[in-house]
């Protein structure tokens, strides 16, 4: 199973391109973390399309909120089981 940073905004679901993406098949998975993130580090994974010209994400003040998770691919066999759980979220917003 590989996971990438996801971030959710507005019914849009974007990924991050090249950044934070790990494999879970190690025993005791460790995720990374990140100094800064900006738009161009995600793609658009699903949801209404951006409006032309408008920044998506928007990581600006007077944006909607931010959901932080991950979208996990899964390669196994059929019926195999993952589990895995999600904990020690921590983010930091620096006003600039």
């Amino acid at each position: 199973m590989v996971s990438f940073l996801l971030v959710e905004q507005a019914g849009r679901r974007f990924v991050a391109n090249n950044i934070g993406s790990s494999d879970c098949r190690l025993p005791s998975w460790t995720g990374g973390s990140r100094a800064s993130l900006r738009p161009l580090n995600f793609s658009q994974l699903d949801g209404p399309a951006c409006a032309a010209g408008a920044t998506c994400p928007d990581f600006s003040a007077s944006a909607p909120p931010l959901r932080f998770g991950f979208w996990r691919v899964a390669f196994g066999l059929a019926g195999e089981v993952v589990t895995h759980g999600i904990d020690n979220w921590r983010v930091t917003v620096w006003p600039q």
